[in-house]
């Protein structure tokens, strides 16, 4: 655990992807990719902010009930949704730099709240803080994304684990009904694993056009495509959930014909 964030860096290029996990019992961390990658001086801490904000703290509070009520991960997200929308209203983009100002500045969550100033980040944050709370197994990640419509940006997001795969929770991005938006990375864990891996790799790598390319693709039941990767390298460097696959398809190959000629000379 590192002494300066309330979070585990589990993956980091230095540049366009960062995933965190285990954020510390109440607090929020924002992942905003700059300097540090992180903004140390945001860990929202929770219990601060619902003494300060009546309203919050009650919504919070029956999230949290609801929560502890369901078993259904997929209720699990609904209700952590409806949190959002009602409780963390999206920033108008006029009030944008006054929202940057209280960011670096470290103006507590409460604020935020207050004046309707919380993004993709606050959001992502929460949300992960949420499903931790729920048992759900989730990573908070910052990288570029692209959408299909045209839109392109750095964005924070969650990713998490189901049956052994792993998937998209973009509670920044919900859909026309204000149903979460889930998507399948394409990844199982082992994958996601390689994938984090492969971020890592980067780490010291100084020469950005020599990084990894990194990133996946998710459709969304909408027909929406979003990319999400980093800018580094090229697209033909561009390390995919496929590449993944068959690089360790192939490793699995190698072994067992490594194994097969020790038996023989074995015999």
């Amino acid at each position: 655990m590192s002494d300066e964030f309330d979070c585990d860096i589990v993956a980091n290029n230095d540049a366009d992807f960062v995933i965190a996990n285990n954020v510390k019992s109440g607090y929020v961390p924002i992942l905003l990719r700059g300097a540090k990658t992180l903004v140390s001086n945001m860990n929202f801490d929770v219990d601060t902010c619902c003494q300060k904000n009546d309203m919050f703290r009650v919504k919070l509070k029956k999230t949290q009930e609801n929560l502890r009520g369901t078993s259904s991960d997929s209720e699990k997200f609904a209700i952590i949704q409806s949190f959002i929308e009602d409780a963390m209203p999206w920033c108008q983009a006029k009030d944008e730099y006054e929202r940057t100002a209280c960011i670096f500045d470290g103006e507590p969550f409460s604020y935020m709240v207050d004046h309707k100033y919380c993004m993709c980040a606050e959001r992502a944050s929460m949300a992960q803080y949420l499903c931790q709370q729920s048992g759900i197994k989730s990573y908070m990640v910052n990288s570029i994304v692209e959408i299909s419509s045209g839109e392109k940006g750095e964005h924070a997001y969650v990713v998490f684990e189901k049956d052994n795969q792993m998937y998209v929770y973009d509670p920044a991005n919900p859909m026309k009904d204000r149903a979460p938006r889930i998507m399948d990375t394409n990844m199982d864990k082992t994958i996601f694993g390689d994938f984090m891996a492969a971020v890592n790799e980067n780490s010291d790598v100084y020469d950005r056009k020599k990084k990894n390319c990194v990133g996946f693709n998710c459709r969304g039941d909408d027909g929406k495509k979003f990319v999400y990767r980093s800018y580094c390298g090229t697209m033909e460097t561009l390390v995919s959930p496929s590449r993944l696959k068959a690089a360790r398809a192939a490793k699995v190959m190698q072994n067992q014909n490594n194994a097969s000629k020790n038996d023989k000379v074995n015999e």
